[in-house]
């Protein structure tokens, strides 16, 4: 059974998380291609597992050259022409034959994040945000993706995708950049990725999905924090001083705080953290619900 296959693969580690949502949606038929990057040797084992999932499949006479890494360890290349020697990244496509040739000819003309949103099923005011803010290094994800953001905000669960940085790296949606926790593309996509979870049998993984996406960040001063569940009761007051307790933290663009508890206090000029005294008026507090 191709559900079997495909937890086998995930549990070997064979397969990321996001990797097993788009397969899944795939062979649901909700999805027409997916394009998986990896070393001769992975995309040899991938090329396996679409024959057991019963998926046509292809290698791209193309290889990835590593451009840069971002502090948010995200991965930028460029495409280079011939299949991927040792040592080198190449591309494989699971999917219909037609997705298939389509990517072929995309990824052969250069990948334009247009046209991949497109056929990759993305939305494109996210494709927009990712050309124009984000694919050449110019600004981390997280401020794109925040940058409407400030003070203490509530979103759906779904639209945390920070949780893909923070221990069991998971999320709902598949590897892409939405542009905003408010882009309502990006929450249908999310729901029909849920519903494909619920329709395969796997109501217990979206549950821990959920439970992992509902916890609470911080964003302050180039950190982020993963927070327990509020103690406290929160109204939007300036002044208002809220102590949480910190699960992990992420410092991309700043120092840390290391400390298991936080005072933030919300003011009109910004989030202050009582610990280091700074306030950061572009900070923001997100409960997922």
């Amino acid at each position: 059974m191709y559900l079997d296959e495909l937890l086998r693969a995930l549990l070997d580690e064979r397969l990321e998380w996001t990797d097993f949502l788009e397969l899944l949606a795939v062979r649901a038929g909700r999805k027409s291609v997916v394009r998986l990057t990896g070393q001769p040797d992975r995309l040899e084992e991938l090329s396996r597992l679409a024959q057991m999932i019963d998926l046509p499949c292809a290698v791209a006479p193309l290889h990835l050259e590593g451009v840069f890494v971002t502090s948010l360890r995200d991965r930028f290349s460029r495409l280079r022409p011939g299949f991927p020697g040792a040592g080198e990244e190449g591309i494989l496509f699971i999917g219909r034959e037609e997705g298939i040739s389509r990517a072929l000819d995309m990824e052969g003309e250069g990948c334009p994040p247009d046209a991949a949103a497109r056929l990759y099923g993305y939305p494109q005011c996210c494709a927009r945000v990712y050309q124009n803010r984000i694919q050449n290094g110019q600004c981390p994800w997280v401020d794109s993706f925040l940058a409407e953001v400030r003070g203490v905000a509530h979103f759906p669960w779904q639209m945390n995708r920070m949780g893909r940085l923070f221990a069991p790296y998971l999320s709902i949606l598949p590897d892409y950049f939405p542009c905003s926790p408010r882009c309502a593309e990006s929450l249908n996509m999310a729901e029909s990725y849920a519903d494909l979870l619920h329709e395969a049998g796997l109501s217990m993984l979206e549950k821990l999905i959920r439970e992992h996406l509902a916890r609470p960040v911080l964003r302050h001063a180039g950190c982020l924090y993963l927070l327990h569940p509020l103690r406290d009761a929160l109204s939007s007051g300036n002044g208002e001083d809220l102590h949480v307790r910190v699960m992990d933290v992420f410092p991309y663009a700043g120092p840390a705080v290391e400390s298991p508890e936080l005072t933030i206090t919300c003011g009109p000029g910004g989030l202050a953290l009582r610990e280091t005294g700074k306030t950061d008026g572009a900070a923001a507090l997100m409960l997922f619900e």
